[in-house]
C-alpha cells in the first residue's frame, strides 16, 4: 500500500515538472477613438470621420450573412488633410496578422481593431455612441 501511494505521488510530482512553461505575453490595451472625434500624434491628426455601414447581425438575431462594418478614418497634418481611408472589419474574431493598419507618414502605426459598440436586436445604436478600437506602436 505505501509502495503504491508513493508511487502515486512520484507519478504526479512528475507529471507537473514535465509540463512546459510559456512566457506570457502582455495584453493588447486598446484605446477608444469616438466617432467624429480626433486623437493627435504630434503633428498628425487621426479622425474617426464617418460610419459608412454596419451591417454586423445584431446580437439576438440570427442571419444568413455576418455582416460588416465599414467606415473612414480621416488623418490630417497641421489643419490640412492628407489622406482618408475607408476599411472594413468583419463581425468575428481575426488574428493580429488581419488586422486592419493605417501607417502615417512619419512611421507611426495604427493598428485598428473594431467598431463598437456591438449592434443588439434591443437597442438602435446612435451614430455618436460609436467608437474605434485601437493601439499606437512604432
Amino acid at each position: 500500500m505505501k509502495k503504491s501511494l508513493v508511487f502515486v505521488l512520484l507519478l504526479v510530482s512528475f507529471i507537473g515538472f514535465a509540463q512546459e512553461n510559456e512566457a506570457a505575453t502582455a495584453p493588447i490595451i486598446l484605446k477608444k477613438l469616438f466617432y467624429q472625434q480626433s486623437v493627435l500624434f504630434g503633428d498628425y491628426s487621426v479622425k474617426f470621420s464617418e460610419l459608412l455601414s454596419d451591417s454586423r447581425c445584431p446580437i439576438g438575431v440570427t442571419c444568413i450573412w455576418a455582416g460588416e462594418v465599414v467606415f473612414t478614418v480621416t488623418v490630417s497634418k497641421n489643419d490640412t488633410i492628407i489622406s482618408s481611408e475607408t476599411f472594413k472589419i468583419p463581425p468575428t474574431n481575426y488574428t493580429d496578422k488581419e488586422r486592419k493598419v493605417l501607417t502615417l507618414e512619419n512611421g507611426l502605426t495604427l493598428c485598428l481593431y473594431n467598431v463598437m459598440p456591438f449592434p443588439t436586436a434591443e437597442k438602435k445604436i446612435a451614430t455618436k455612441e460609436y467608437y474605434l478600437q485601437y493601439t499606437d506602436a512604432n
